[in-house]
């Protein structure tokens, strides 16, 4: 491996007299000026429609997560206190049904097994 950098130069200056660039000269001249005459664009700006098309999209997203989110909370069970006996128990029941009659029907069904 080379480390020489000025012997690695100078083999390529001397590589590069005996070979010939594809482009002619006049044309190579031409696109360097052109690009060196080039202002230097780090960012581009974005037509309006785009910007406010995109604003839009992202805003209707968000808008949708939001909705579907508070409908699945607003139909999630939610633990209801229920009083049994002397004793206060949380309770959780689906599909809207009321606690504290499944609570007592359950005591009554249990109480007619336990005392037959």
């Amino acid at each position: 491996m080379y480390t020489d950098f000025d012997s690695l130069w100078q083999r390529r200056a001397q590589q590069m007299e005996h070979c010939s660039c594809p482009i002619p000269d006049q044309r190579w001249h031409d696109m360097v000026s052109k690009a060196l005459a080039t202002p230097d664009t780090k960012h581009v700006r974005h037509p309006v429609w785009k910007r406010i098309s995109a604003y839009a999209t992202m805003t209707a997203a968000c808008l949708a997560l939001l909705v579907v989110g508070v409908k699945l909370l607003s139909h999630s069970s939610h633990p209801t206190s229920v009083n049994y006996g002397d004793q206060s128990v949380r309770f959780i029941c689906n599909n809207s049904c009321n606690a504290q009659s499944l609570i007592a029907y359950f005591d009554s069904y249990i109480g007619k097994i336990s005392n037959p």
